[in-house]
């Protein structure tokens, strides 16, 4: 799901939203060949205000969500090739495996984005403090690591549909020095058993239970999909939240 101007990251980013998810014949909906989780371990769906999943985000404590800059800052509707506008979700929803039930459907009383990396923090309107919460990592990803990747990404071809169900997949480490869709530091991971896709923007990559980073690029025909570092950021997220 990098490069070197605003302009271009624009572009870049927006192909995860963008683009779509191809699943096998017959298959459940799922990230690309991986499966469909039966826990959550904090993942958050961003709903726009048709109720549709956009992106994904992780509650990191009762207060505050984490996810990327791209999913707080879209495409204008009015000028699909114009600079990217603020547009936050019209709503979450935490504590589900599913986007559209379950769980707790909230709003948001304000967000905060980072300038050079495609990382955002939105605070809830009111605290959900019993719901799961996404644990931090502060060590950085090692290239023997093999990250689950979560989100409710698309499941077909073109403007196919976000899955209902919230699904995993395992990954591998690529490389530990990569670029993020708005210049941050990265790492990139290629497929395992799966892949992330369109919709899982913002969501969580996690070893041994803890978040190592956030969804930030894939392509479809690509093998290369990066996730902006938490460890390189460790120190913005907890400046700005508190956590």
């Amino acid at each position: 799901m990098t490069y070197r101007s605003r302009a271009a990251a624009a572009a870049a980013v927006g192909a995860l939203t963008a683009s779509a998810l191809t699943a096998p014949a017959a298959a459940a909906p799922r990230i690309i060949d991986g499966r469909v989780a039966d826990t959550n371990p904090g993942a958050v769906a961003l709903l726009d205000q048709t109720g549709d999943q956009y992106c994904t985000a992780t509650q990191i404590s009762a207060e505050w969500v984490l996810t990327a800059w791209h999913c707080i800052y879209r495409r204008n509707p009015d000028d699909a090739n114009g600079p990217r506008v603020p547009r936050p979700p019209t709503s979450l929803r935490v504590g589900s495996l599913q986007f559209g039930s379950g769980g707790r459907q909230v709003t948001h009383a304000s967000y905060v984005v980072h300038d050079q990396a495609d990382l955002a923090l939105i605070r809830l309107a009111a605290p959900s403090a019993d719901t799961p919460l996404m644990k931090l990592a502060a060590a950085e990803v090692a290239e023997k690591d093999q990250p689950l990747v979560w989100g409710w990404g698309r499941t077909a071809a073109g403007n196919g549909p976000s899955s209902p169900d919230l699904k995993l997949a395992t990954t591998k480490v690529h490389g530990v020095t990569g670029t993020d869709g708005h210049g941050g530091q990265a790492v990139r991971l290629s497929r395992g058993d799966g892949k992330p896709a369109p919709g899982d923007s913002g969501g969580p990559a996690t070893v041994n239970g803890q978040q190592v980073g956030v969804c930030s690029q894939s392509l479809m025909l690509g093998r290369l999909f990066t996730y902006t570092k938490i460890s390189a950021y460790r120190d913005w997220i907890r400046q700005k939240s508190g956590v």
